[in-house]
């Protein structure tokens, strides 16, 4: 029997980017990683398939910066 892997995590860096990207130390890291998924909840939960005006998101990357965050929502 053949051994099953996850499509995207076998295609990551090769036809697809991660759709985080930012550096932490260890300290913050897991602070940082809930930081994320709220994000992405509530964008999820305003625009998204769960939201009365779904907008079709399709991606949201997130990109941190020394003091700031950059999310780029695609439709």
């Amino acid at each position: 029997m053949g051994q099953k892997i996850h499509p995207v995590g076998f295609r990551l860096g090769i036809t697809q980017e991660h759709q985080s990207r930012w550096f932490a130390v260890p300290e913050r890291y897991p602070e940082l990683l809930q930081e994320d998924h709220k994000l992405r909840q509530y964008i999820e939960k305003k625009l998204g398939r769960l939201a009365q005006n779904n907008a079709g998101i399709s991606e949201v990357r997130i990109e941190r910066k020394a003091d700031q965050i950059d999310l780029e929502v695609r439709t």
